[in-house]
C-alpha cells in the first residue's frame, strides 16, 4: 500500500476516531425527541399529508430560509421535477445543469420530458462555471426573434438551468443571475444539499425566485424521504401546491380535478421528524463547521492534496467533506478509496460525471474536462454531525 493511502488513512483516523463498526459517509442524528414527535403524529391518527404537522414543517421551513412559500413532497428529485413543470418546461425543452453532479439532477429534467443539457464545472466551488458557460452559449446557441434561446445544433429551446451548491458550497449567485438574464434562462436553484448555508448573509434555496431543498437520509435534517420547493412567487407556489395534490379542486366533500395532478404531498409522518430535526439545525450547523476545521487542520500537513473550501461564496453548511488530490497524485484516488474502506472507513468518489453516463451520451454538453478531472481527484470523506470530538 502507498504511503499516500497510509497517510490518507491516519488523518481521517485522527479526525473520526476508532471504530470497530462501519463509519458511514454520512448518518442521520435522531434522537428520543425525534421519535416522540413522530409517535404523538401516528398515534392521532393524521398521518398523511392532510395532517397538520405538514403545515407546521413548512411554516418553519419558510421562517428559517426567509421565503414565503414553502411546498413539501416525498423527495428532493420530485421537488425538481413538480418545479420543471410549474415553470412550463417541456417535451424537447433543455435544462442546463452541471454534468457533475447526483443522477437525480438530470433525472428530474428527463421525467419532465425534457433534455439534460450537461455543462462544466470550475474547481473553486465544485458548481458550474459561469463564465465558460458564457463563453459557451455565445458560440453554440443564439435568441430568435422572440427572445427563445435555441440551441444551433439541435434546433431546441434551452429553457432553463438548473445550478447545484455541491457538498453544501454556495457559487456566485450574482453571476448565475447575469448569465441567465443575458440568455433569457428560468433558474431552480438545486439546493438539496445546501439546507443551511448562505449567500450574502441570506440562506440558499429561493434567492432566485425558485429552489428545491432534500430531506433525504443522508442529509443535514432528515424526514427519512422526502424534499421541498421554496417559491417567492405566490402564484407559482400556488401551481406547485395544486399539481402535487393530484390538482384536486377544493370542496368539503366533491372530488373533481381540474389538470392531469400527481400525488406527491409529504406525508405527515415524514414531516413530524422533520420538524423536530428542524429544533436542532443550528446544533448541526456548529458541530459540521467544527468537524469541517478537524478535517483542515489534520490535512494541513499533507502535501498530496487538500480540502475543498466550501465557503468561498459563503458560509456552508459543510454538508459533506471532501478532500482533493493533486493533479499528480489523481492516478492514486482508486487505491486511497480501496484502503480506506478495507479499514471500514466509507469514503466515497464523487458522482461520475452525468456525460461519462451511457444513459446520458445522447444528450448535449459543453466541453466537461473540468468535471472529469474533478472526478478523478475528489474522495468524500464521513461527514456525520456527530463525529469528531468537540467542545
Amino acid at each position: 500500500m502507498s504511503a499516500i493511502a497510509e497517510s490518507i488513512f491516519e488523518k481521517v483516523s485522527y479526525v473520526v476516531g476508532p471504530s470497530d463498526k462501519i463509519i458511514a459517509l454520512h448518518e442521520p442524528w435522531i434522537d428520543e425527541k425525534d421519535a416522540a414527535c413522530v409517535n404523538a403524529v401516528i398515534l392521532s391518527g393524521w398521518v398523511s399529508y392532510q395532517g397538520e404537522m405538514v403545515n407546521k414543517f413548512e411554516r418553519s421551513l419558510e421562517e428559517y430560509l426567509n421565503v414565503p412559500h414553502v411546498v413539501s413532497v416525498v423527495n428532493g428529485t420530485a421537488a425538481l421535477y413538480i418545479a420543471l413543470k410549474a415553470l412550463g418546461i417541456k417535451q424537447n425543452d433543455e435544462v442546463i445543469l452541471p454534468s457533475l453532479t447526483f443522477a437525480a439532477t438530470a433525472n428530474a429534467v428527463c421525467h419532465a420530458g425534457a433534455t439534460p443539457h450537461f455543462v462544466d464545472s470550475c474547481e473553486k466551488t465544485l458548481a458550474i462555471d459561469f463564465d465558460k458557460l458564457d463563453a459557451y452559449l455565445e458560440s453554440s446557441a443564439f435568441l430568435d426573434d422572440a427572445g427563445r434561446l435555441i440551441n444551433k445544433r439541435t434546433k431546441n429551446e434551452i429553457k432553463a438551468i438548473i445550478p447545484v451548491h455541491i457538498f453544501g458550497a454556495s457559487f456566485n449567485l450574482e453571476r448565475l443571475q447575469e448569465v441567465a438574464c443575458k440568455f433569457h434562462l428560468q433558474i431552480i436553484e438545486d439546493a438539496a444539499e445546501a439546507l443551511g448555508s448562505e449567500y450574502n448573509a441570506q440562506k440558499v434555496s429561493a434567492s432566485t425566485g425558485i429552489g428545491i431543498v432534500s430531506f433525504n437520509g443522508n442529509k443535514i435534517i432528515t424526514t427519512g424521504g422526502g424534499g421541498a420547493v421554496a417559491i417567492q412567487d405566490a402564484a407559482i407556489a400556488q401551481k406547485i401546491r395544486h399539481l402535487s395534490t393530484t390538482a384536486k379542486k377544493p370542496h368539503r366533500y366533491e372530488f373533481e380535478h381540474d389538470e392531469i395532478g400527481y400525488n406527491l404531498r409529504l406525508p405527515a409522518i415524514n414531516a413530524a421528524l422533520g420538524y423536530s430535526q428542524m429544533q436542532k439545525m443550528d446544533l448541526f450547523l456548529k458541530k459540521k463547521k467544527n468537524l469541517y476545521k478537524m478535517y483542515v487542520t489534520a490535512f494541513s500537513s499533507v502535501d498530496v492534496g487538500a480540502m475543498f473550501d466550501p465557503n468561498s461564496f459563503g458560509e456552508s453548511n459543510n454538508w459533506l467533506n471532501a478532500f482533493i488530490l493533486n493533479d499528480e497524485n489523481k492516478s492514486k484516488k482508486n487505491e486511497v478509496l480501496g484502503f480506506l474502506n478495507d479499514k471500514n472507513i466509507s469514503a466515497r468518489p464523487f458522482w461520475k460525471p452525468l456525460h461519462m453516463l451511457d444513459i446520458y451520451n445522447h444528450c448535449p454538453r459543453s466541453d466537461c474536462s473540468k468535471a472529469s478531472n474533478l472526478y478523478d481527484r475528489v474522495i468524500c470523506l464521513p461527514s456525520s454531525a456527530f463525529l469528531g470530538s468537540y467542545e
